[in-house]
């Protein structure tokens, strides 16, 4: 079942923000697991996405854990087709913060750092 995460995870969310400007540790499977790695009883929350995919677990797993460069390589990139194909984020590169509210919402200013959009003049009308 093909479903786009981010617009499924919103219908539980007020405000979703969602700013990586890159993948900070420069490790790929961290990177990839830490987001859209399933979120079995709790054990990855940084999954806010709700992506749940276990050929994508398996292929992390695999990544993981080989020493051979070109399987890891083919597995990460296996991994990441399977993001593409299931519509399970959207990639830009653009370095500003993309900002998804209801429009009960008020007060939300945009800022390069999410730090700077939950502020007291956010308000739900």
């Amino acid at each position: 079942m093909k479903a786009f995460a981010y617009a499924k995870a919103f219908i539980f969310y007020d405000l979703l923000v969602s700013s990586v400007v890159t993948a900070n540790t420069g490790d790929s499977v961290w990177f990839l697991k830490q987001y859209w790695g399933s979120n079995e009883n709790g054990d990855n929350p940084n999954n806010g996405s709700g992506f749940s995919n276990a050929r994508f677990d398996e292929l992390m797993v695999l990544a993981g854990s080989t020493l051979d460069a070109t399987i890891a390589r083919n597995a990460i990139i296996n991994a990441q087709q399977i993001l593409l194909d299931e519509n399970a984020t959207i990639f830009l590169g653009y370095p500003k913060i993309n900002i998804i509210g209801k429009s009960y919402l008020k007060g939300i200013h945009t800022s390069p750092s999410e730090y700077y959009v939950i502020t007291k003049d956010l308000k739900k009308e």
